[in-house]
């Protein structure tokens, strides 16, 4: 993909991605579920090409765009659906998948048409 990732001690936020050095910052020392989902989540902004310029309602969308990208690649949906018919808490659902509860968020948004279909 070419994008250069640099790991930031004292980082404001837990990533972030700049398009036109290709370049994504990852805050030192998050949990390994939290580091996982971030750089899933930047390396999605990274392939959808967005940027910086992009007005404020795009921003919103871009970032519901990549945290939904960012959940397609880390969860497993036969896995999901399995902890969805158990009635999993969205907390112990997001530690059982292995991604921040944001990425599930988006990925449940994502993937609601689909429970019919399994159901």
């Amino acid at each position: 993909m070419g994008v250069r990732i640099e790991y930031i001690e004292g980082l404001t936020v837990s990533g972030q991605y700049f398009h036109y050095e290709r370049r994504v910052e990852i805050k030192a020392g998050l949990a390994p579920i939290v580091e996982r989902s971030v750089m899933a989540h930047e390396a999605a902004h990274a392939e959808l090409r967005h940027q910086p310029e992009d007005r404020w309602c795009h921003a919103i969308q871009n970032e519901r765009m990549a945290s939904a990208m960012a959940g397609r690649r880390l969860i497993n949906f036969h896995k999901f659906m399995e902890l969805k018919g158990l009635g999993v808490d969205e907390k112990e659902m997001a530690a059982q998948l292995g991604v921040a509860r944001g990425i599930l968020r988006a990925y449940t948004w994502i993937t609601a048409p689909a429970w019919d279909l399994a159901a």
